[in-house]
């Protein structure tokens, strides 16, 4: 008899363990599912950034990521500007996708920082920012405007949509 209670005693142990283990199982399950359906929730978007070698004899494609999609223009700018081509900020007055064309409207810092470089500065310049936008966005062409309005550097008169600069 003594046995038998023994037994059943153990036997209600066991139950209450695997009852207590299962649910400590559970609850990690659901934090682990939670975490998952948060980080499923921060979707990253990319997007592709080019700059120039230290000679400024060859593009360099690199791709970057960010959490809002809106926020791309301008990450891509910043990126150019981390680079050192960009010396100053140049700010996005407006931005759209018409057909197969980027439509960026600058701000007159781009104009200044154009008028200061030599002709291989300026072809890096505006050759990274066209060449970011184009396949970031999977176009054709990308139409530079400076509030607005289209632009001569000196070097060149930008009164057209441009296509991808050359890359080796």
């Amino acid at each position: 008899m003594y046995k038998l209670l023994i037994c059943l005693v153990l036997s209600f142990m066991l139950i209450g363990c695997s009852n207590s283990n299962n649910v400590i199982l559970n609850t990690n399950q659901d934090i682990n599912e939670k975490a998952k359906k948060n980080n499923e929730l921060k979707e990253e978007f990319s997007y592709v950034v080019y700059s120039c070698d230290e000679e400024c004899l060859n593009f360099i494609k690199y791709e970057k990521t960010t959490s809002s999609k809106d926020d791309i223009p301008c990450e891509i700018l910043k990126e150019i500007h981390n680079n050192k081509l960009l010396a100053k900020e140049v700010n996005i007055n407006s931005f759209e996708i018409v057909d197969n064309m980027v439509k960026l409207d600058l701000s007159e810092n781009l104009l200044e920082l154009i008028y200061k470089q030599g002709t291989t500065g300026e072809y890096y310049l505006v050759g990274s920012i066209v060449n970011s936008f184009i396949d970031t966005y999977n176009v054709e062409f990308v139409e530079i405007l400076i509030n607005g309005e289209t632009f001569e550097s000196g070097h060149v008169l930008y009164d057209s949509p441009l296509t991808k600069y050359g890359i080796d």
